[in-house]
């Protein structure tokens, strides 16, 4: 079970910049000022190593409805332009592993950019993306994400996302 925590977030001296000064880490989140959004670092279901700088563990694996019922706290599934806005068409795989380290080689969840309920996926392997005709019962991995920078007051982090004791 995946739960919310809440938890303060490194300090700003902390950040590092990533994507040629586009993306700004600090410790499990990554800001991108150009979109105004905040993602999880790690997928759901991997725990940010602050030791390491990396993702531990493997994606959790669930389907789009129970993604959609873990969205909490202005954590959300993304939609399919905020996910594909972190795609880089150069590279393979398509998305920075500095930014987002350990980024396995699944399908990650997106809805529609109108409608929240219908189901999309983006493959970071090559940064392709189709639409789910109904099976929204596979199992994909997610990385939730939020609206605005983040800070210390902006509430919990994302889910799955507590500190270690």
């Amino acid at each position: 079970m995946f739960t919310l925590a809440c938890a303060n977030v490194p300090s700003a001296s902390a950040e590092a910049t990533i994507q040629e000064g586009r993306l700004a880490a600090s410790g499990p989140l990554v800001y991108d000022p150009k979109t105004n959004l905040t993602w999880q670092r790690c997928a759901l279901g991997q725990r940010w190593s602050p030791s390491g700088e990396r993702c531990d563990g493997e994606p959790a694996r669930i389907t789009f409805d129970e993604a959609k019922t873990l969205e909490s706290k202005g954590w959300r599934v993304p939609t399919l332009d905020e996910l594909m806005s972190i795609v880089m068409k150069d590279r393979m795989p398509t998305i920075d592993s500095q930014a987002f380290p350990d980024t396995f080689p699944v399908y990650f969840w997106a809805t529609d950019n109108r409608d929240r309920s219908s189901a999309w996926y983006v493959l970071f392997e090559n940064g392709r993306s189709n639409h789910y005709f109904p099976p929204r019962t596979n199992r994909d991995a997610v990385r939730f994400v939020r609206t605005g920078p983040w800070t210390k007051d902006a509430g919990p982090r994302p889910p799955g996302h507590s500190r270690k004791p």
